[in-house]
């Protein structure tokens, strides 16, 4: 589910909002530091543990 998967990331990497009945994860902040590879390798990893 959305709520399981943003819960399996670090705290703050993703938000929730609802759009047509439907719950979806979304990420606005802007970081020119991120390590995008980490963030890939979270949601990744996050998204197997979550199938």
């Amino acid at each position: 589910s959305t709520a399981a998967l943003v819960q399996a990331l670090p705290p703050g990497m993703l938000s929730t909002c609802v759009l047509d009945g439907q719950t979806w994860a979304r990420s606005v902040a802007a970081n020119p530091s991120v390590d995008m590879d980490l963030v890939v390798e979270r949601i990744l990893a996050a998204s197997r543990e979550n199938a």
